[in-house]
């Protein structure tokens, strides 16, 4: 999947989802406000985020306020 925000004003987004068999395009456009972007530098071309993050930017819940709660990872084992 990749996203594509306006940076001017920041209240568009566009979505591109492609999988074998075809892509489609979303396109989100918010009334009022605008979308928090994560933090990257300006030499950067694109920023990788989770899947949780996505849905916190769509959803309008501030990146900078959020606290993680630690969890339990199983670590994998290598053959």
């Amino acid at each position: 999947m990749y996203l594509f925000f306006s940076i001017i004003g920041e209240h568009k987004s566009k979505y591109w989802y492609g999988r074998e068999t075809g892509f489609a395009i979303f396109h989100k456009r918010l009334e009022e406000g605008t979308f928090e972007l994560p933090v990257f530098l300006h030499d950067q071309k694109h920023v990788v985020i989770s899947y949780s993050q996505l849905v916190l930017i769509l959803q309008g819940i501030s990146l900078s306020k959020i606290h993680y709660r630690r969890r339990y990872r199983k670590e994998s084992v290598a053959h």
